[in-house]
């Protein structure tokens, strides 16, 4: 068994990506926000944010804000090919209670938004649980980060453990514990709001950790840099990415190579990474589930903490190259992507994404001085600032080479073909704003998310996609119907006619046989179905798991109770929700195409 784990945020900004990418066309989404009475809500502020990378959540993202009008209605210039999530909050009334809709994403330009607001809620206390404990690395400040949103997190500040909550949009956040200069020392996940009238976050107690590090002769490394890094679980065992790479400095090693210090432990939830950096090494990760035969690190509880002995090896340089056109010679900014291993407490190996910001040369070569000493995976990607020929945007992972190579492959964008598509929907019409996957199917990481969707049709239902090497899927969707086609080498165009999404829709009733107004309709959990023998069904599998955590993570019963779920096909993969209203909920509901009725007990 194996669980992915996503990279999150890195603390660094690619400047010159994100002022081309800036530099597109934008293209209006149009929205309304209404009320519980569905009326029309008037200078409502409207929240959209994208990541600016789509294809991870890394450099900082677009935050844009708007206002309606008098008719509740807004509009938003947004980036064309990228997925924002949406929130809108009303203005504060008399008492200060504030109404605010939960965050919606993945909504693109062409679309029309309808934001329907919860009721208004107050401020409210919350109490560190304890925080004293941690003495002066207490934490000072509480970071809601909204799951959904990458960039729009809120500070709360602490005073001897205490602070006030505004009153955020209902739904999931991470809450990251800061000490005064701002490090995560923990990090936890709330829905939002909570039914008591405080708020509690416990604070994990400060544990010991003991660092050994030798290199590989068995000498000790003075000034080894050691970080932590906390990632939490969630549906069926994946793994989130928090909102940033929140890697957290706990150190250098003394002269004798050792480091001793305290941090937070949790591994019923969460996952602990810690790595060792050092000058002439490779990067080295462990975790205190690290089992003592691990070559590269070992953990041992020891005396209610951790102990970790890591085992730097000689850097070994990673060369790669990148071949333009000589009207298109420059310097290049790319990642590159290195998946490891780590064991977790549970018997499982976690997924561990680690990404090195690189930048080519004038000839298009590269290097990096100090990767991972040990990895599965060596991954090139793409950023917004490269296109291949006729500058058509390049799929995100330009090349991959397994296992500790000297060099990955050169990638050559002058050679690498382009492919015309066209599409309309069931009823003719250019299909405009329609997003488009490219899935290679000699892709190992079989998981997706939402902003992987790497091209976006336009007003006429037009896109020109650059061919990955080998077979591909290319999966294409509106949100309402969809189409897909197996890529296999041939650059002939095509024009392909999209077929409706499956759709359900749910009536909500109270144990007394009500409409459940308001009741919310949560993603729970899947059965992947990733064992399937045709590798195009496997890579569909992945979008489709990709999607229906964007599109049924979270849906509201209208006034009537009723809720509409909308579906990429399915293919045996099994999907479960949760409905809860404040008169009850449901165990875990199998995800089905076709209306049905939903009765809620105590």
């Amino acid at each position: 068994m194996t669980i992915r784990m996503g990279i999150a945020c890195c603390l660094f900004v690619l400047l010159s990506s994100a002022s081309l990418v800036l530099g597109q066309e934008r293209r209006a989404l149009a929205g309304k926000v209404v009320d519980l009475q569905q009326q029309p809500v008037a200078h409502a502020v409207v929240t959209l944010t994208a990541p600016l990378a789509p294809h991870t959540t890394l450099a900082a993202p677009e935050v844009l804000t708007t206002r309606t009008d008098a008719a509740g209605r807004f509009r938003a210039d947004l980036l064309p090919g990228h997925s924002y999530t949406v929130c809108a909050t009303a203005p504060a009334q008399a008492d200060g209670a504030v109404a605010s809709s939960p965050w919606r994403g993945a909504w693109r330009a062409g679309q029309f938004v309808v934001l329907g607001l919860d009721a208004p809620r107050a401020s409210q206390p919350v109490v560190v649980e304890g925080h004293a404990a941690w003495g002066e690395l207490a934490p000072r400040t509480l970071r809601f980060v909204p799951q959904l949103a990458a960039g729009c997190p809120q500070e709360v500040a602490l005073a001897e453990g205490r602070g006030t909550v505004p009153p955020l949009p209902r739904g999931a956040w991470l809450v990251e514990l800061c000490a005064g200069n701002g490090d995560v020392l923990a990090t936890r996940s709330v829905e939002l709001p909570v039914a008591d009238a405080t708020l509690r976050i416990a604070m994990p107690p400060p544990q010991p950790l003991r660092v050994q590090v030798r290199d590989a002769q068995g000498a000790a490394v003075p000034g080894a840099l050691i970080e932590q890094r906390t990632l939490y679980y969630r549906h069926g065992g994946a793994v989130d990415p928090c909102w940033r790479e929140c890697w957290r400095p706990l150190g250098a090693t003394g002269a004798d190579g050792s480091l001793a210090t305290s941090v937070a432990l949790d591994g019923v939830s969460w996952v602990q990474v810690f790595r060792a950096r050092s000058s002439g090494h490779g990067v080295t990760l462990a975790s205190p589930s690290s089992p003592q035969a691990t070559a590269v690190a070992s953990g041992a509880n020891v005396d209610g903490g951790v102990e970790l002995h890591f085992v730097l090896r000689p850097e070994r340089p990673l060369l790669g190259g990148v071949r333009r056109p000589e009207a298109a010679r420059g310097e290049m900014d790319l990642w590159v992507e290195f998946f490891s291993l780590l064991p977790t407490k549970t018997g499982a190996q976690a997924h561990i994404l680690q990404l090195f910001p690189v930048r080519t040369g004038e000839s298009g070569a590269w290097l990096l001085p100090s990767p991972p000493s040990d990895y599965e995976r060596a991954t090139l990607l793409a950023s917004p600032s490269v296109r291949a020929a006729h500058a058509a945007r390049l799929p995100w992972n330009l090349c991959e080479c397994d296992g500790q190579a000297a060099a990955m492959p050169v990638v050559s964008l002058a050679n690498m073909p382009t492919l015309d598509v066209q599409v309309v929907n069931q009823n003719g019409m250019p299909a405009e704003s329609a997003v488009a996957f490219v899935v290679p199917l000699d892709r190992r990481r079989w998981s997706l998310e939402t902003w992987d969707a790497q091209y976006c049709l336009d007003r006429v239902g037009r896109a020109q996609i650059a061919l990955p090497r080998g077979k591909a899927l290319l999966f294409l969707t509106d949100g309402v119907e969809f189409v897909e086609h197996r890529l296999e080498g041939s650059a002939t165009p095509l024009r392909l006619q999209m077929a409706p999404l499956q759709r359900s829709e749910w009536t909500v009733k109270t144990p007394a046989g009500q409409p459940a107004t308001g009741a919310v309709v949560r993603f729970h959990s899947y059965d992947p179905a990733v064992a399937d023998p045709d590798e195009f069904r496997r890579a569909r599998g992945a979008v489709e798991i990709s999607l229906q955590q964007a599109w049924i993570h979270e849906a509201v019963a209208d006034a009537h109770g009723r809720v509409v779920l909308t579906s990429v096909p399915e293919l045996g993969i099994r999907f479960e929700l949760v409905v809860e209203h404040a008169s009850g909920r449901t165990e875990p509901v199998h995800f089905e195409a076709g209306d049905r009725e939903i009765v809620l007990t105590k």
